[in-house]
């Protein structure tokens, strides 16, 4: 158990470190593009696109296959974010496309690694992990933050897009190990050895 909780503060931390080097990039990569004065309208359209992939995802996951459907969003914010650099020199709309999908991306990947998290605990022990997870998730956006300056100050806008790919790659593969030991320990708790009968 103390296994599972360390994993899912972890995928916490590195997701949001992955989420703060993506807004960075997408809102440098819009205000080069359409200036402050279009400001509202992306954060308009922010908050749309949060409300639809909020309702999407707690009806997708109401299936039952929440892993699947985990693996499949956060390998296309990977995918995503690797050619973001790529579509993005195409400018004009191309430019609007990536930074909205990128911060959309990142906050569904939010959605995915929470749910996963709280599914590892119960009843107390959710108490004494959620500030631990949330303490987590706070010194990830800590260090996305300043990361990113860092990564700004030695190199190029474009640079930070592979990194948040990297990062949600990571987090992809802390997912799957969070359920791969969910499963292992259901499997172990069913094959114990039934007492031989006198």
């Amino acid at each position: 158990m103390r296994g599972r909780l360390l994993l899912a503060a972890g995928a916490a931390f590195v997701s949001m470190a992955s989420a703060f080097v993506i807004k960075t990039y997408a809102d440098a990569l819009f205000l080069a593009e359409y200036g402050a004065a279009y400001v509202p309208h992306f954060t308009v359209a922010q908050a749309l696109a949060l409300v639809a992939i909020a309702s999407s995802y707690g009806r997708l996951i109401q299936s039952g296959k929440t892993l699947v459907f985990d693996v499949v969003i956060l390998g296309a914010v990977v995918s995503f974010a690797a050619a973001a650099p790529l579509l993005a020199s195409e400018g004009g709309a191309w430019v609007f496309g990536v930074a909205l999908g990128l911060i959309a991306g990142s906050a569904l990947a939010q959605l995915v690694v929470w749910n996963a998290a709280t599914s590892v605990v119960s009843g107390r022990a959710a108490r004494a992990f959620l500030p631990r997870a949330g303490a987590a998730a706070t010194a990830g956006a800590v260090l996305g933050g300043f990361g990113s300056s860092a990564i700004l100050s030695v190199a190029s806008l474009q640079v930070l897009a592979p990194v948040a790919g990297g990062l949600t790659l990571v987090v992809l593969v802390m997912r799957v190990f969070l359920r791969a030991k969910r499963v292992v320990r259901r499997v172990s708790a069913q094959t114990t050895v039934p007492p031989l009968e006198p």
